[in-house]
């Protein structure tokens, strides 16, 4: 079963997104209260507000990312800008410098990503478009590209995580699409065409060590899909599993990690329950054939929507964070379950 471990109280509206450093030791969080909240764990196990960036956005703050070198938060809001802030520590105090204002979006942006080299963020909005900013040495952003192709808002895009020139992202118009950079500019060289039934919230590549990305929708569907090709060619998509009606109501949020042959999938949403699922290869062999297979429900998880769910990255096996409409982000225990 799933234990909640800690319930981190200070946000004052819904909280959107949750974001751990990629060491695990920090915990960002982002709300409608136009805050990101930066969150430690004590020695005695109690979790602490270490930092509050509440003075640059005037609308909601739908999501912050860390850099992969934990040294940035990106910051997505509704008020059409992306802020970046730069991390300083003094001692045993945490302190941010603000570095960046993005701005060019027509209105709301819903995410960030940023690559594996921290040399490129991406932002995508309302406005059905996604800008790549190109970050130098010295922390200075400059708008690298605009891609276009999306017909509704652009939900969620996120880089992979096994090589820099990959791009996915997901939209109101049910599809995803994939973007590839050709050496000269990003270019989309596949739209999976409705991938859902209706809009997709999310998508997440499932590890670093190859192309497999998961979606999910408005349609309540969890899917998985891959390559055909050997050379792991990124016009090549294909659904390899799908799981329908995975919850009650929508499903916003989903997170995986590679445990020996097989991904373990979270998934959360408007049924206030999060679910666990386990991708593994079918007995065919064949890459492009797997199957997905619930592990565990945890029904009112939170006592509203829950819009983000999250691995550690250090012990994705045991420890995950979610946010909901509750205000609340809740920090959980899978340890007691099978991932062997």
């Amino acid at each position: 079963m799933l234990e909640c471990l800690s319930i981190l109280q200070g946000h004052e509206e819904r909280v959107w997104h949750v974001c751990w450093d990629p060491d695990g030791n920090l915990l960002a969080t982002s709300s409608s209260d136009k805050s990101v909240r930066v969150w430690q764990e004590s020695m005695d196990n109690e979790w602490e507000i270490v930092s509050v960036l509440d003075d640059a956005h005037e609308r909601s703050v739908r999501c912050v990312e860390w850099s992969h070198d934990g040294k940035m938060l990106a910051v997505a809001s509704f008020d059409a800008t992306v802020t970046v802030w730069l991390k300083r520590c003094e001692g045993n105090e945490l302190d941010w410098e603000l570095i960046a204002t993005l701005e060019g979006h027509e209105n709301e942006v819903k995410r960030v990503s940023w690559n594996m080299n921290t040399t490129l963020l991406a932002s995508c909005a309302r406005d059905k478009s996604i800008w790549l900013w190109d970050l130098d040495e010295d922390y200075k952003f400059e708008l690298f590209s605009v891609l276009h192709g999306h017909t509704a808002d652009v939900k969620a895009i996120a880089f992979a995580r096994h090589r820099d020139d990959l791009l996915a992202s997901c939209s109101y118009d049910n599809s995803i699409r994939m973007w590839l950079d050709d050496g000269e500019d990003w270019i989309s060289v596949q739209t999976l065409e409705n991938a859902h039934d209706s809009s997709v919230w999310d998508c997440r590549w499932a590890s670093a060590f190859d192309s497999t990305l998961i979606s999910v929708s408005d349609d309540r569907a969890l899917k998985v899909w891959r390559t055909q090709s050997q050379d792991d060619t990124a016009a090549s998509f294909v659904n390899i599993a799908i799981f329908n009606q995975a919850h009650a109501r929508p499903i916003y949020s989903v997170d995986a990690f590679l445990d020996g042959d097989s991904y373990f999938i979270v998934t959360a949403g408007g049924d206030n329950a999060i679910r666990f699922f386990r991708l593994f290869q079918d007995d065919s062999n064949d890459k492009n054939i797997a199957t997905l297979s619930p592990l565990i429900t945890k029904a009112n998880a939170h006592s509203c929507d829950i819009n983000c769910v999250r691995f550690h990255p250090k012990q994705p096996s045991s420890r995950f964070a979610s946010a909901g409409d509750d205000a609340t982000i809740r920090i959980w225990s899978s340890s007691s379950l099978s991932f062997s």
